[in-house]
Protein backbone atom coordinates (compact mmCIF):
# COMPACT_ATOMS: atom_id res chain seq x y z
CA UNK A 1 0.00 0.00 0.00
CA UNK A 2 1.31 3.43 -0.92
CA UNK A 3 2.07 5.86 1.87
CA UNK A 4 0.90 9.44 1.61
CA UNK A 5 -0.92 9.17 -1.75
CA UNK A 6 -4.54 8.80 -0.63
CA UNK A 7 -5.60 12.17 -2.08
CA UNK A 8 -4.00 11.40 -5.45
CA UNK A 9 -5.59 7.95 -5.59
CA UNK A 10 -8.96 9.47 -4.68
CA UNK A 11 -8.60 12.04 -7.49
CA UNK A 12 -7.89 9.32 -10.06
CA UNK A 13 -10.75 7.20 -8.75
CA UNK A 14 -13.14 10.15 -9.00
CA UNK A 15 -12.07 10.79 -12.59
CA UNK A 16 -12.54 7.13 -13.52
CA UNK A 17 -16.02 7.19 -11.99
CA UNK A 18 -17.37 9.97 -14.20
CA UNK A 19 -19.98 8.36 -16.47
CA UNK A 20 -20.54 8.64 -20.20
CA UNK A 21 -17.08 9.75 -21.26
CA UNK A 22 -13.44 8.77 -21.53
CA UNK A 23 -11.72 9.45 -18.21
CA UNK A 24 -8.33 11.11 -18.48
CA UNK A 25 -5.65 12.06 -15.94
CA UNK A 26 -2.14 13.42 -16.42
CA UNK A 27 0.20 12.66 -13.49
CA UNK A 28 3.45 14.59 -13.49
CA UNK A 29 6.46 15.24 -11.31
CA UNK A 30 10.24 14.83 -11.13
CA UNK A 31 12.11 11.54 -11.35
CA UNK A 32 11.63 9.31 -8.33
CA UNK A 33 8.51 11.08 -7.06
CA UNK A 34 6.40 7.93 -7.42
CA UNK A 35 4.41 8.41 -10.64
CA UNK A 36 4.65 4.80 -11.79
CA UNK A 37 3.95 3.44 -8.32
CA UNK A 38 0.86 5.63 -8.07
CA UNK A 39 -0.49 4.46 -11.42
CA UNK A 40 0.24 0.82 -10.55
CA UNK A 41 -1.82 1.14 -7.39
CA UNK A 42 -4.60 3.09 -9.15
CA UNK A 43 -4.88 0.62 -12.02
CA UNK A 44 -4.79 -2.40 -9.70
CA UNK A 45 -7.73 -0.95 -7.82
CA UNK A 46 -9.60 0.01 -11.00
CA UNK A 47 -9.18 -3.39 -12.62
CA UNK A 48 -10.28 -5.18 -9.45
CA UNK A 49 -13.28 -2.91 -8.87
CA UNK A 50 -14.52 -2.20 -12.38
CA UNK A 51 -13.11 -4.84 -14.70
CA UNK A 52 -11.02 -2.57 -16.87
CA UNK A 53 -8.90 -4.13 -19.61
CA UNK A 54 -5.45 -2.73 -18.78
CA UNK A 55 -3.03 -1.69 -21.53
CA UNK A 56 0.29 -0.48 -20.09
CA UNK A 57 2.58 1.31 -22.55
CA UNK A 58 6.04 2.53 -21.53
CA UNK A 59 7.16 5.52 -23.57
CA UNK A 60 10.74 4.25 -23.40
CA UNK A 61 9.77 1.13 -25.35
CA UNK A 62 8.20 2.70 -28.43
CA UNK A 63 9.34 5.20 -31.02
CA UNK A 64 7.49 8.55 -30.98
CA UNK A 65 5.47 7.80 -34.13
CA UNK A 66 1.71 7.15 -34.37
CA UNK A 67 2.06 3.67 -35.84
CA UNK A 68 3.95 2.36 -32.83
CA UNK A 69 1.47 3.87 -30.40
CA UNK A 70 -1.41 2.28 -32.32
CA UNK A 71 0.39 -1.08 -32.45
CA UNK A 72 0.98 -0.98 -28.70
CA UNK A 73 -2.64 -0.05 -28.03
CA UNK A 74 -4.17 -2.60 -30.38
CA UNK A 75 -7.74 -2.41 -31.62
CA UNK A 76 -9.89 -0.60 -29.03
CA UNK A 77 -12.96 -2.37 -30.42
CA UNK A 78 -11.55 -5.68 -29.18
CA UNK A 79 -11.35 -4.42 -25.61
CA UNK A 80 -14.48 -4.23 -23.51
CA UNK A 81 -13.36 -1.33 -21.36
CA UNK A 82 -9.80 -0.16 -22.08
CA UNK A 83 -7.69 1.44 -19.37
CA UNK A 84 -4.67 2.81 -21.22
CA UNK A 85 -1.60 3.86 -19.23
CA UNK A 86 1.17 5.82 -20.94
CA UNK A 87 4.13 5.80 -18.57
CA UNK A 88 7.34 7.78 -19.16
CA UNK A 89 5.34 9.92 -21.55
CA UNK A 90 8.08 12.53 -21.75
CA UNK A 91 9.84 10.22 -24.22
CA UNK A 92 6.93 10.34 -26.69
CA UNK A 93 5.18 13.60 -25.85
CA UNK A 94 5.26 14.66 -29.51
CA UNK A 95 2.39 12.17 -29.89
CA UNK A 96 0.19 14.26 -27.60
CA UNK A 97 -1.83 15.88 -30.37
CA UNK A 98 -2.38 12.58 -32.13
CA UNK A 99 -3.45 10.98 -28.87
CA UNK A 100 -5.97 13.71 -28.09
CA UNK A 101 -7.40 14.20 -31.59
CA UNK A 102 -7.33 10.67 -33.04
CA UNK A 103 -6.86 7.87 -30.53
CA UNK A 104 -8.96 9.11 -27.62
CA UNK A 105 -12.08 9.79 -29.71
CA UNK A 106 -11.81 6.19 -30.97
CA UNK A 107 -12.11 4.84 -27.43
CA UNK A 108 -15.55 3.84 -26.15
CA UNK A 109 -17.29 5.74 -23.38
CA UNK A 110 -16.19 4.28 -20.06
CA UNK A 111 -12.60 3.84 -21.20
CA UNK A 112 -9.77 5.72 -19.50
CA UNK A 113 -6.34 7.13 -20.30
CA UNK A 114 -3.75 7.79 -17.59
CA UNK A 115 -0.46 9.51 -18.39
CA UNK A 116 2.69 9.81 -16.29
CA UNK A 117 5.37 12.30 -17.30
CA UNK A 118 8.27 14.18 -15.79
CA UNK A 119 7.00 17.32 -17.51
CA UNK A 120 3.79 19.14 -16.70
CA UNK A 121 1.07 19.23 -19.35
CA UNK A 122 0.69 22.26 -21.54
CA UNK A 123 -2.59 24.22 -21.77
CA UNK A 124 -3.73 22.15 -24.73
CA UNK A 125 -4.27 19.18 -22.40
CA UNK A 126 -7.01 21.08 -20.58
CA UNK A 127 -9.03 21.89 -23.72
CA UNK A 128 -12.43 20.20 -24.12
CA UNK A 129 -12.03 16.82 -25.74
CA UNK A 130 -13.77 15.34 -28.74
CA UNK A 131 -16.61 12.98 -27.81
CA UNK A 132 -15.86 9.34 -27.19
CA UNK A 133 -17.06 6.84 -29.75
CA UNK A 134 -20.85 6.76 -29.50
CA UNK A 135 -20.92 9.45 -26.83
CA UNK A 136 -22.45 12.91 -26.62
CA UNK A 137 -20.32 15.95 -27.49
CA UNK A 138 -18.65 17.42 -24.40
CA UNK A 139 -19.80 20.72 -22.97
CA UNK A 140 -17.49 23.66 -23.53
CA UNK A 141 -16.58 23.77 -19.86
CA UNK A 142 -15.60 20.09 -19.70
CA UNK A 143 -11.86 19.96 -19.12
CA UNK A 144 -9.55 17.64 -20.99
CA UNK A 145 -7.07 15.79 -18.80
CA UNK A 146 -7.17 16.21 -15.05
CA UNK A 147 -3.69 17.44 -14.06
CA UNK A 148 -2.22 15.78 -10.95
CA UNK A 149 1.15 17.19 -9.88
CA UNK A 150 2.82 14.84 -7.39
CA UNK A 151 4.30 16.56 -4.38
CA UNK A 152 7.02 15.11 -2.13
CA UNK A 153 5.75 12.96 0.71
CA UNK A 154 5.14 14.77 3.95
CA UNK A 155 7.31 13.92 6.99
CA UNK A 156 4.77 11.49 8.40
CA UNK A 157 4.43 9.50 5.19
CA UNK A 158 8.21 9.58 4.68
CA UNK A 159 8.74 8.15 8.14
CA UNK A 160 6.18 5.42 7.45
CA UNK A 161 8.04 4.36 4.30
CA UNK A 162 11.27 4.09 6.27
CA UNK A 163 9.71 2.28 9.22
CA UNK A 164 8.45 -0.39 6.83
CA UNK A 165 12.09 -1.18 6.15
CA UNK A 166 12.70 -1.78 9.83
CA UNK A 167 14.76 1.34 10.52
CA UNK A 168 15.04 2.55 14.06
CA UNK A 169 13.94 6.01 15.10
CA UNK A 170 17.32 7.66 14.69
CA UNK A 171 17.88 6.20 11.22
CA UNK A 172 14.36 7.16 10.19
CA UNK A 173 14.90 10.78 11.17
CA UNK A 174 18.26 11.05 9.37
CA UNK A 175 17.04 9.34 6.20
CA UNK A 176 13.81 11.35 6.17
CA UNK A 177 15.66 14.65 6.48
CA UNK A 178 18.05 13.66 3.70
CA UNK A 179 15.42 12.43 1.20
CA UNK A 180 13.15 15.50 1.40
CA UNK A 181 10.07 13.41 0.67
CA UNK A 182 11.27 11.87 -2.59
CA UNK A 183 10.07 8.22 -2.54
CA UNK A 184 13.00 6.91 -4.58
CA UNK A 185 15.46 8.70 -2.32
CA UNK A 186 13.69 7.23 0.70
CA UNK A 187 14.06 3.71 -0.71
CA UNK A 188 17.74 4.27 -1.48
CA UNK A 189 18.35 5.75 1.94
CA UNK A 190 16.66 2.76 3.59
CA UNK A 191 18.80 0.38 1.52
CA UNK A 192 21.94 2.27 2.50
CA UNK A 193 21.38 1.46 6.14
CA UNK A 194 22.45 -2.05 5.21
CA UNK A 195 21.50 -5.54 6.26
CA UNK A 196 22.76 -5.29 9.82
CA UNK A 197 26.25 -6.58 9.08
CA UNK A 198 27.68 -3.09 9.15
CA UNK A 199 26.39 0.43 9.66
CA UNK A 200 26.09 1.92 6.20
CA UNK A 201 25.61 5.39 7.66
CA UNK A 202 28.68 6.04 9.74
CA UNK A 203 28.38 8.67 12.48
CA UNK A 204 31.01 10.88 10.89
CA UNK A 205 29.85 10.52 7.27
CA UNK A 206 26.89 12.32 5.73
CA UNK A 207 24.12 10.08 4.46
CA UNK A 208 24.40 11.51 0.96
CA UNK A 209 28.15 10.83 0.76
CA UNK A 210 27.78 7.33 2.15
CA UNK A 211 24.90 6.48 -0.15
CA UNK A 212 26.78 7.57 -3.25
CA UNK A 213 29.88 5.66 -2.17
CA UNK A 214 27.89 2.49 -1.55
CA UNK A 215 26.02 2.69 -4.86
CA UNK A 216 29.28 3.18 -6.76
CA UNK A 217 31.01 0.35 -4.91
CA UNK A 218 28.19 -2.16 -5.27
CA UNK A 219 26.50 -1.24 -8.54
CA UNK A 220 28.99 0.40 -10.88
CA UNK A 221 32.12 -1.71 -10.73
CA UNK A 222 33.43 -3.77 -13.64
CA UNK A 223 31.22 -4.18 -16.73
CA UNK A 224 28.22 -2.51 -15.09
CA UNK A 225 29.71 0.90 -15.75
CA UNK A 226 29.81 0.25 -19.51
CA UNK A 227 26.26 -1.10 -19.35
CA UNK A 228 25.04 2.01 -17.59
CA UNK A 229 26.85 4.22 -20.09
CA UNK A 230 25.20 2.39 -23.00
CA UNK A 231 21.78 2.70 -21.39
CA UNK A 232 22.30 6.39 -20.75
CA UNK A 233 23.09 7.06 -24.40
CA UNK A 234 20.66 4.74 -26.19
CA UNK A 235 17.02 5.71 -26.37
CA UNK A 236 15.95 2.10 -25.79
CA UNK A 237 18.28 -0.52 -24.29
CA UNK A 238 17.83 -4.10 -25.53
CA UNK A 239 19.82 -7.35 -25.20
CA UNK A 240 20.89 -7.02 -28.83
CA UNK A 241 22.15 -3.50 -28.26
CA UNK A 242 24.21 -4.63 -25.27
CA UNK A 243 25.63 -7.53 -27.30
CA UNK A 244 26.87 -5.03 -29.89
CA UNK A 245 28.03 -2.37 -27.44
CA UNK A 246 29.80 -4.30 -24.70
CA UNK A 247 33.26 -5.82 -24.82
CA UNK A 248 34.50 -8.30 -22.24
CA UNK A 249 31.08 -8.73 -20.62
CA UNK A 250 28.23 -11.20 -20.95
CA UNK A 251 25.29 -9.28 -22.51
CA UNK A 252 22.73 -11.63 -20.97
CA UNK A 253 24.15 -11.09 -17.49
CA UNK A 254 24.31 -7.36 -17.99
CA UNK A 255 20.75 -7.26 -19.35
CA UNK A 256 19.51 -9.06 -16.25
CA UNK A 257 21.41 -6.58 -14.08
Amino acid sequence: MLAGRDDDLDAIEAELARPGRVAAAYVHGPAGIGKTALLREATDRAVAASGYDLVWIDGRDIAPVPDQLEDALGDPAERRRPLVVLDSFEHVEVLGGYLRRVLMPALPAGAAVLIASRRAPGPEWAEPRAPAAGGEPPSRDEAGFVSLPLAPLDPGASAEVLRRHGLDRGAVERARDWAHGNPLALELAAASVGDGTRPAVAPDVGLDEDLVARLVAERLQGPHLATLASAAIARVTTPDLLADALRGADPATEWKW
